[in-house]
């Protein structure tokens, strides 16, 4: 037969040998064309690149309404970077709804403000036409070699040095938590929402991720590429996308896999590490179900130091300043070894390419905000199970840890169990359905030096616990089945 076409070239914005628009056919075939080419291998993604060993920038996208709240942390932690010893350096770049606004009352911020508006609204496609807007204008600094998408609620929880140094200790990649519709964490609305409502005949429906949260961190090729695409594709793709709800969360992704760059961490050509570097909750009952929780009343130097110990750089919901405390704990660079990075969520050490933990704070409290841990483990991706088992999803309370699994679990959330290199065994959970509603479930797992695994379920009628009792009957259980 004929031969495949070269995949020796670069993707979008690599140059090489890859190839032309005109090669792609006419708009959206053409989109359809460029995602079979790299499905089949005929197309290499575009390099990740490497980063300079001194030098390099991080540009802070910010997507705004009329305001920076957090002006003055931001200036002082991009500031500190004159203190960086490998010369590194930030940047602010804003697209404001009335960014007329911005510049009348916060000249710092208006200086780093686009002229021109989208005027997205909240849910809007706008919102990711803002944002590619954001990582055009930051792409013509030469030196900047990482993008993060924030918004106005986004504050940086890690001193600048050291959040520099967790981008360059996982290399030239990109920070993503993304996943398909047919994946178990797709959920009913997601599913009707989300991933249904994206145009078929501009996008192919394999090529479609979401990333939750939707404030991701790109490496410049895959910013670049991203840029390109459209170009490339001879044709504009936020379109596809006008009816989808919350549609940012989807549009990077979605684009970034359109180049080659699948958002998976468990692809052996995946050039992403899949995890977000923003922490954000979303609530699990109420009729705000939709945005975030606001940290302002909760957040201590205790619980973020747990949160730059887990690796995040950043956090949202903030609406107010942070307090003089919190910025000075922000910006003052930490004491102490470097902290282990969280164990890999995919079971495969050959699969883990999770960044470095910051250089150590003050150990935290144990038990100091448990609910949030909890909620925040739920979301992570389910791991790969094996084949001949299946573990059903509950809505637990409690969080049980042993040797060789790691069973974190949450009201109304999923249960997730990790197994080690070492652990041979499975486990099976039975479930009348995904969800249980109207009661707590407390697992608490141990496993045996055989191949056994053992499970305690205490079922518990009426609903949740008061949280010290949650506590204490997590622990009790967990006692009796060590």
């Amino acid at each position: 037969g004929a031969a495949s076409p070269s995949a020796s070239g670069g993707g979008s914005g690599s140059g090489g040998g890859a190839v032309s628009p005109a090669d792609l056919g006419s708009f959206p075939q053409s989109v359809h064309k460029l995602w079979s080419r790299h499905k089949r291998g005929w197309e290499a993604p575009p390099d990740a690149g490497v980063l300079p060993d001194r030098g390099g920038s991080l540009a802070i996208c910010l997507t705004v309404v009329d305001k920076v709240p957090h002006e003055e942390l931001w200036q002082r932690w991009l500031a500190s970077a004159a203190h960086d010893p490998q010369g590194r350096s930030g940047k602010l770049v804003i697209h404001a709804k009335f960014p007329d606004k911005v510049k009348e009352a916060q000249p710092w911020c208006g200086e780093r403000t686009l002229e021109h508006s989208y005027r997205p609204e909240w849910n809007d496609v706008r919102v990711a036409r803002a944002m590619l807007a954001l990582l055009k204008k930051a792409l013509e600094d030469e030196h900047v070699q990482f993008m993060f998408l924030g918004t106005e609620s986004c504050v940086p929880i890690t001193p600048f040095t050291e959040a520099m140094d967790m981008l360059w200790d996982a290399g030239a990649v990109s920070h993503i938590r993304a996943w398909q519709g047919s994946s178990d964490r797709a959920t009913k609305f997601e599913q009707g929402a989300q991933f249904d409502t994206v145009d078929r005949e501009m996008v192919p429906e394999s090529a479609v991720w979401k990333a939750l949260p939707g404030w991701i961190c790109l490496a410049r090729r895959h910013a670049q590429a991203i840029v390109d695409l459209e170009a490339r594709v001879k044709g504009e793709l936020w379109p596809a996308f006008q009816t989808t709800f919350a549609p940012e969360e989807l549009f990077f992704p979605t684009l970034l896999a359109l180049t080659g760059v699948v958002p998976d961490q468990r692809s052996s050509r995946s050039q992403v590490v899949s995890r977000s570097l923003v922490f954000a909750e979303w609530p699990t009952t109420g009729e705000n179900r939709a945005n975030p929780r606001v940290l302002d009343d909760e957040a201590t130097p205790t619980s973020l130091c747990e949160l730059r110990r887990q690796g995040y750089i950043f956090a949202r919901k903030f609406k107010q300043p942070l307090s003089p405390e919190l910025a000075s704990y922000v910006l003052a660079p930490s004491n102490g070894k470097r902290v282990a990075p969280i164990p890999s969520r995919r079971g495969s050490a050959e699969q883990e390419r999770e960044p470095p933990g910051p250089a150590g704070c003050r150990a935290a409290d144990p038990t100091h905000h448990w609910e949030r841990d909890r909620d925040a483990a739920a979301r992570e991706p389910i791991p790969a199970r094996p084949p001949e088992k299946e573990a059903a999803v509950l809505g637990i309370a409690g969080r049980a840890r042993d040797i060789g699994v790691v069973a974190e679990v949450g009201v109304e959330s999923a249960i997730r169990i990790e197994w080690s290199t070492g652990m041979q065994g499975a486990v099976t959970v039975a479930a009348d359905g995904d969800e249980v509603h109207g009661t707590t479930m407390i697992v608490a797992a141990g496993v045996l030096r055989t191949r056994v695994l053992v499970v305690v379920l205490v079922l518990v009628q009426g609903g949740s616990l008061p949280e010290s009792e949650r506590r204490e009957d997590s622990e009790g259980v967990m006692g009796r089945a060590g």
